[in-house]
């Protein structure tokens, strides 16, 4: 819609022959259409990968900006390890768990809704040291939520990128480790719709989020806001335990699976398995023949 027809349509408003509400409606088609109107005219460029991860000898491409991911797995799959992983990637110029980015010197934000504070506090410093960095760095920051009402919880991420934006740091990826608890119920349709808005306007400007969510014990996103997600996302990991043959424990292992379930733009990785010690620290035993300083070992 050109200049003109929006002058048009405020000539209108003007001479009562539109209501309040149908100049606003109007005003926000053309918005619409200035934006995302398919123009033949107009290039848009290829959007260049940001986040990669190796598997089987290739290197795959995970995103885009502005895409949105989930990491998916039921409790203790070390759902939050990989969650972790990417973050140190991308914050620090290393290859963590196989997994690379370009995004170094860029603006990160990462929410952790669970964990209590000394745990986050810890795990906190070894995203750090697994980045290669022992000092407090302005691009990234690391809040935790946990005390916070579910509702103040988005709130506070809204409020969080409003914030960066006002002092020059607009935020390029947002992790948010626990997006089941930015809701009560994760099958009420307007609370979960709600939410996912939400979220897609956030990635529409070009901020890249990855989620965490908890896989019920039958192996399903939780409920309504599951499914929603599914449909939404552009890519999703899940990370499983691997239970040995014949153990008798069958919620702990070692090993963890870690996989491709979906993915929109891009060719799915092939499965790989990552491996935690008894001192907790975790590898991929596919990557351990590599020189230290390209392998950087995940410590939990």
């Amino acid at each position: 819609m050109p200049e003109r027809e929006l002058e048009e349509i405020r000539l209108l408003e003007e001479k009562k022959e539109l209501t309040a509400n149908e100049f606003f409606n109007l005003a926000r088609l053309y918005r619409v259409f200035e934006h995302n109107v398919f123009n033949p005219e107009i290039e848009v460029l290829e959007e260049t990968p940001v986040l990669w991860v190796e598997s089987n000898n290739t290197k795959y491409e995970l995103c885009t900006p502005g895409a949105m991911g989930i990491i998916v797995g039921k409790a203790k799959s070390r759902k939050t390890v990989i969650c972790q992983a990417i973050t140190s990637c991308i914050i620090g110029p290393k290859r963590v768990l196989g997994f690379t980015s370009s995004l170094q010197d860029k603006n990160v934000l990462y929410f952790d809704t669970e964990q209590k504070k000394g745990t986050f506090w810890n795990s906190q410093r070894k995203v750090l040291h697994d980045a290669g960095i022992n000092y407090r760095t302005p691009n990234y920051k690391a809040i935790l939520l946990r005390e916070y009402g579910y509702k103040e919880r988005l709130e506070i991420i809204k409020d969080s990128i409003m914030l960066q934006e006002l002092i020059g740091r607009k935020p390029d990826v947002i992790f948010i480790d626990g997006l089941l608890d930015l809701v009560k119920d994760a099958n009420d349709n307007v609370e979960t719709g709600q939410l996912v808005e939400a979220l897609m306007h956030i990635a529409a400007k070009g901020i890249t989020l990855i989620m965490v969510i908890h896989l019920s014990n039958v192996g399903t996103i939780y409920g309504h806001l599951g499914s929603i997600m599914a449909r939404k996302v552009d890519f999703a990991i899940e990370v499983e335990l691997k239970i040995e043959e014949g153990s008798s424990n069958k919620n702990t292992s070692p090993y963890s699976t870690v996989s491709c379930k979906l993915t929109r733009d891009t060719v799915p990785f092939d499965d790989f398995e990552i491996y935690q010690d008894k001192l907790k620290k975790v590898t991929r035993p596919d990557l351990i023949d590599l020189p230290v300083k390209s392998q950087v070992i995940y410590t939990i």
